[in-house]
């Protein structure tokens, strides 16, 4: 964000409610899009590449406005970490509680789990097909390795994904995030939280790693670059 007021470059966050479903979401995103004028850049992160696909399957109006789309992280084939939550009696009813005092409920973490993906990009090939035939896309995967010391605040998550199904960034395994084979960037060292939170308020956890030396505005301005120039 800091680097698109530097350049006096308007653009709109839209901020979800994590806990709500894809299709939810997606609606919502839809009536904030509605509201900017011009051509559209997207830049979408985790669950919200899933709700901004749903938007461009079902609304060509908006595809059309679109001269590039980023997505970071996204989870499209779904999220073993979503099935572990959900597919439990425990622990799918202290979720379910979670999810309900903050405002949703389980549905949105069902939205993401690999049963529903599966489901959904089985329903809508042909759709997903003409998106990506039709949309500047570019996909920026990421994965951390075990280090010596505190490599992410994902360590726990990222071992479990990485028995059931390799590599991955802490939430999101590579395959899951690499939605077309072709269009893509794999970065190593970097976890699912370290590109969207402030690296300052991470300082206290720092114990000399790489994988907390993220550039997050040298890392956008990159992404910006290579979709609108196609260098990829």
């Amino acid at each position: 964000m800091e680097l698109l007021e530097e350049h006096k470059i308007p653009f709109k966050r839209i901020i979800v409610e994590s806990e709500a479903p894809v299709k939810e979401n997606a609606r919502f995103i839809k009536s904030k899009l509605d509201k900017i004028k011009g051509p559209l850049l997207i830049i979408s992160h985790s669950k919200g590449g899933l709700e901004f696909l749903e938007v461009l399957i079902n609304h060509p109006e908006v595809k059309d406005r679109v001269v590039g789309w980023v997505t970071m992280q996204s989870p499209f084939r779904g999220s073993v970490l979503a099935d572990y939550f959900i597919d439990g009696t425990v622990t799918k009813t202290l979720i379910g509680w979670a999810f309900y005092l903050l405002g949703g409920d389980i549905s949105g973490m069902q939205s993401v789990g690999t049963a529903e993906r599966k489901k959904y990009m089985s329903e809508h090939r042909e759709e997903v097909m003409k998106v990506l035939g039709d949309v500047n896309f570019l996909q920026f995967i990421t994965f951390i390795d075990a280090q010596d010391g505190r490599e992410s605040l994902l360590e726990s998550s990222r071992n479990y994904i990485y028995n059931r199904v390799g590599r991955n960034d802490g939430m999101v395994d590579i395959q899951s995030a690499l939605f077309k084979d072709e269009q893509y960037i794999i970065v190593n060292d970097v976890d699912h939280l370290i590109t969207v939170l402030d690296q300052e308020r991470l300082d206290f956890y720092k114990d000399g790693n790489k994988s907390w030396d993220f550039d997050r505005i040298k890392h956008f301005r990159a992404l910006i670059q290579l979709i609108l120039e196609k260098k990829i």
